[in-house]
Order: C-alpha cells, then sequence, then structure tokens
C-alpha cells in the first residue's frame, strides 16, 4: 500500500454564514483536512455542524484581518487562492501541492487582493456562478483527495481506460 505523504489545510477569508462555516468543517471533517482556519469574528459554532468536526479537525481563529491566515501559514505549505477570477486555473486542470492551504472568501465578497498576491496559486471551481462557501470547500478538497489517491483507475464513459 501507498502512503500518502502531506497534508492541507482550509482558510476561510471573514466568513459571513455560521452554516456555511459549519459545512466548510464537516467536508474538513471527511475530507481529512489537517486544520480550518478563519479570521474575522463573525462566526460563531453553529447547529449545522452535525458530526462536531471540530472535535476531530482543529478550528483556529487566525485574527482579525483576512491576511492573518497566511500569517499562520506553516513552513512550506502552499497557499492557493480558490476564487472567481479570470486569471485562476480551473481546478479540473490543477495538480494539488504536497502541502497546501486553500483560501476561500467570504459569502458575500471575495478574497482580497492583498491575499491572493500572498498565494502561489489561484484556481477557480468551473461553475456557471459563484458557489456557496461550504459546497466550494467540499468541491475543492474532494478534487485534492480524488486526484492524489493512489492506485487511482481513470475512467470514461463509465469504462476504466
Amino acid at each position: 500500500m501507498k502512503v500518502m505523504r502531506g497534508y492541507f489545510g482550509v482558510g476561510l477569508c471573514s466568513p459571513r454564514d455560521p452554516a456555511n462555516v459549519a459545512v466548510a468543517l464537516r467536508a474538513c471533517g471527511n475530507f481529512g483536512a489537517a486544520f480550518l482556519a478563519y479570521s474575522g469574528r463573525r462566526y460563531q459554532r453553529h447547529a449545522a455542524d452535525t458530526m462536531k468536526a471540530y472535535r476531530s479537525v482543529p478550528l483556529h481563529l487566525a485574527g482579525d484581518e483576512p491576511e492573518d491566515i497566511l500569517r499562520m501559514l506553516p513552513f512550506d505549505c502552499v497557499p492557493v487562492a480558490v476564487e472567481v477570477d479570470s486569471r485562476a486555473v480551473p481546478l479540473e486542470h490543477y495538480v494539488h501541492p504536497e502541502r497546501a492551504l486553500y483560501l476561500l472568501g467570504p459569502e458575500d465578497g471575495s478574497i482580497p487582493e492583498s491575499v491572493i498576491k500572498g498565494c502561489r496559486d489561484l484556481v477557480r471551481i468551473p461553475s456557471l456562478t459563484c458557489l456557496n462557501l461550504g459546497i466550494a470547500t467540499g468541491v475543492v478538497l474532494y478534487d485534492r483527495v480524488a486526484k492524489r489517491a493512489p492506485n487511482r483507475t481513470p475512467y470514461a464513459n463509465g469504462m476504466p481506460l
């Protein structure tokens, strides 16, 4: 059995809706994130975290400003901004780094340009409109886990290639 090295975490820049943070936290628990960090003071624990994922996924308040999340970046960890942006690489073409911190913006805005400039990579989820913060977190984490699975068999039209 091949053991996958690396880790990943999620950073939420000033999230507004506690239910979305709870859904993002649940996605972190389901897909194996090492931690979830958030900036700002708008988040409060929410009943939508039915798994009580905060018990197994560390939840960190990075500080009041979105840039504070970058200050807690682990050594040799790649910051990756996930944003609706024409400069961004579509998620389906993105190769995830071994160690990553995925940064997502608030439901009522975008990741500040100062945070995007602090990221090595900029990716976007190819959707018709912007996604809910919790859903976007789940999509990115699923993509990472699916692409990094050992001995992955690619399929086309339901048949292995």
